[in-house]
């Protein structure tokens, strides 16, 4: 579906006036086939494809509605990368996508572009096929080389058939690329789209930065060189837009199920182009609140703001311009200094050297709570002055429905002085108004940025308690080791006095041993000749019956012995 606005002199409608702006088409690629291929991954295999790819299949469901982005691009002021409607300014920033598209940038690299294309045999490897099978598939379209939407559903039907889920998941997100992140060509997905996914998918490269360089870079395009289309990713920008217009607690990562979006859906170009004239920074949603309380990106290296490399331009945006979507107030009128643009289109090549300064510059990324560089907003001018002399300057596309001129009737009388009087009272109200509102933010500011810090030492006092009480059990481990130590020491020491003990012991009995082995021996050896000779001097024929007796009981005693010596002498050997 493609929505056109077309130039004029004006056009007058029930609702507004269009002023002069560029002729511009939206497209919306054909979604059905890729919601009703991501409706195969159930429970635990669709999350894995969130964890691997973030919300990919959440954006396919966005209902955006093309007549609310027709309008709200004839707002996009381009010098300063914004969208600058009555009293306020917004722009989309990497915290807010990052949330949109469910892919945090802190600690990843974000998307390099390395000025060639991934090749062949990498992009087969990664969708498992043979590489001539997917070169003979690779088509033609505007000059432009890529694979087409009906070819690739058709083949993820065949993975899910198959049920090979890991590639299947890979070839979805690569559709999801081509067709809903870096839309070109209508149904087609071209070899830029492919860059960004092989440098996710290969290198882990981050593709937020991406998404919103091409949302800036093609809208820049249309403004400053007469672009016709509006290229890029549409639901992540209508979810952004409607996050912060209507006050419901829309999900951004799941709007087309949420109630506050039903009544979007009927709204015609007037009703919106209505609308959006009649915006003011009070029915702006300043407070997301899933917008976390932390340090948001203020700028990159030498960079006075932040530039971001797409897969078709190189563009910067300004911070410094979005203060109040932090919860901060805007203290007077921004430093030109820090609204330095710079725009590379890749197709008009010499962009390396840039690329390679930009690369450069997101290895020092500056995150704060707030911009503190001096001189970064001039305090001698309100926000709000400023801002109003920027809207006489860049002249809105549409004027609320009261601003315009009456059709018919009586002229009306010259004001009274006493009117005029009346007028610039109010003004000074208004303005006076403003200032409290700006204060009143402000205190909320650091009401909000006093509990953020209060939650920072809370995180870091339990931090400490929880290494206060590791470092509690680890010393009562190593005492417990250390008592446990002693113990054994002690038990080792008396093993050791008792061993000694024993050892002197078995000593003492080896010496008493030997000695009495020492008197056997003698005795074995003396015993049997001193028998022999006492029976030798006994009178043979009338001996005494005691010494007869002891005689030979000597004689069985000796007998005894020699037969137990020679017994231990037979088991010896």
């Amino acid at each position: 579906m493609e929505v056109v606005t077309r130039p004029g002199t004006t056009q007058q409608t029930g609702s507004a006036i269009l002023r002069k702006k560029p002729c511009l088409k939206i497209h919306r690629g054909n979604l059905t086939g890729l919601v009703n291929l991501g409706k195969k991954l159930k429970t635990i295999k669709r999350e894995t494809f969130k964890m691997k790819y973030g919300n990919l299949l959440s954006l396919l469901e966005v209902e955006v509605q093309l007549p609310a982005i027709t309008a709200l691009v004839r707002y996009y002021d381009s010098p300063l990368r914004c969208f600058t409607f009555q009293d306020f300014q917004l722009a989309p920033t990497i915290e807010e996508f990052e949330h949109i598209l469910g892919l945090p940038l802190e600690g990843t690299l974000p998307y390099q572009h390395l000025e060639h294309h991934a090749s062949i045999p990498t992009i087969s490897a990664i969708m498992k096929l043979h590489p001539k099978e997917l070169e003979d598939r690779m088509v033609t379209r505007n000059q432009v080389r890529g694979l087409t939407q009906g070819y690739l559903e058709q083949y993820l039907h065949q993975l899910a058939d198959k049920e090979e889920w890991e590639v299947f998941m890979d070839v979805l997100a690569l559709t999801v690329y081509g067709i809903v992140l870096f839309p070109r060509i209508k149904d087609f997905v071209d070899y830029t789209a492919i860059n960004v996914f092989v440098a996710k998918k290969t290198r882990s490269e981050n593709p937020v930065t991406a998404v919103l360089a091409d949302v800036y870079g093609t809208m820049s395009f249309c403004h400053e060189r007469k672009g016709k289309k509006i290229l890029c990713c549409l639901p992540a920008l209508y979810a952004w837009m409607t996050a912060r217009m209507f006050k419901g607690p829309i999900d951004v990562r799941c709007p087309s199920e949420d109630p506050s979006h039903q009544g979007l859906k009927g709204k015609g170009g007037n009703e919106w182009a209505q609308f959006l004239a009649g915006l003011r920074e009070g029915n702006v949603k300043w407070r997301l609140p899933w917008l976390e309380a932390k340090p948001s990106i203020q700028h990159c290296g030498n960079f006075p703001n932040i530039p971001l490399i797409g897969a078709r331009y190189c563009i910067n945006y300004n911070p410094v311009l979005v203060q109040r979507q932090f919860g901060y107030p805007m203290k007077g009128a921004p430093s030109p200094d820090y609204l330095t643009a710079f725009f590379i289109y890749y197709e008009d090549r010499h962009c390396t050297e840039m690329l390679r300064r930009v690369r450069s510059a997101w290895e020092n990324v500056v995150r704060a709570e707030k911009d503190l560089r001096s001189g970064v907003m001039d305090s001698r001018v309100s926000y709000h002055t400023w801002v109003l002399e920027r809207v006489r300057e860049v002249k809105l596309p549409f004027k609320p429905i009261n601003d315009q001129p009456a059709s018919g009737g009586t002229p009306q009388a010259p004001e009274s002085e006493e009117v005029k009087q009346l007028k610039a009272e109010m003004e000074k109200l208004r303005e006076s108004g403003h200032q409290m509102k700006e204060m009143a933010t402000s205190f909320e500011a650091e009401l909000n940025q006093e509990r953020w810090k209060l939650a920072e030492a809370e995180g870091e006092y339990r931090a400490m308690l929880k290494q206060m009480e590791d470092y509690i059990e680890e010393q009562e481990e190593r005492w417990r080791s250390l008592e446990f130590e002693e113990r054994h020491q002690a038990l080792i020491k008396r093993m050791k006095e008792h061993i000694v003990e024993q050892e002197t012991a078995v000593k003492h009995w080896k010496e008493s041993f030997s000695q009495l082995a020492a008197l056997a021996n003698g005795a074995i050896e003396d015993i049997p000749r001193m028998v022999s000779e006492a029976e030798a001097s006994t009178h043979f024929y009338s001996p005494p019956v005691e010494i007869e007796l002891f005689i030979n009981h000597c004689k069985r005693l000796i007998d005894e012995m020699k037969s137990l010596i020679t017994r231990a002498r037979n088991q010896c050997t």
